[in-house]
């Protein structure tokens, strides 16, 4: 729906993409991703910048349903709780973006 409603405004040319800036955290990050990747398939211009916080890692682990490095002209990353489900860490830790933190 976010994606709907940024390719309207950007399409009454009220909305540069490359000042969009969006953050998500956990599920929200991908949701972000999404949201990018959907914006640039129907207009053809990328979004400006996509932070993902901790982007979830449990049934992510597929790239066409996650955070990348296509889905906004930068996407940064920081991962602070990235790990194996059984340790009750559920952020993924693989490099996700242009630039990805590992502060942890």
């Amino acid at each position: 729906e976010l994606s709907l409603l940024l390719q309207s405004i950007y399409s009454r040319l009220l909305l540069v993409p490359e000042s969009v800036y969006l953050i998500g955290f956990s599920l929200g990050a991908h949701a972000a991703g999404f949201c990018g990747r959907h914006f640039r398939n129907y207009t053809g211009r990328q979004l400006g910048r996509i932070t993902g916080l901790d982007p979830a890692g449990l049934l992510f682990e597929n790239a066409n349903v996650s955070l990348s490095p296509d889905d906004a002209a930068f996407v940064d990353v920081i991962h602070t709780n990235g790990g194996k489900m059984n340790e009750l860490q559920f952020g993924r830790y693989n490099s996700m973006g242009h630039v990805d933190f590992y502060p942890n």
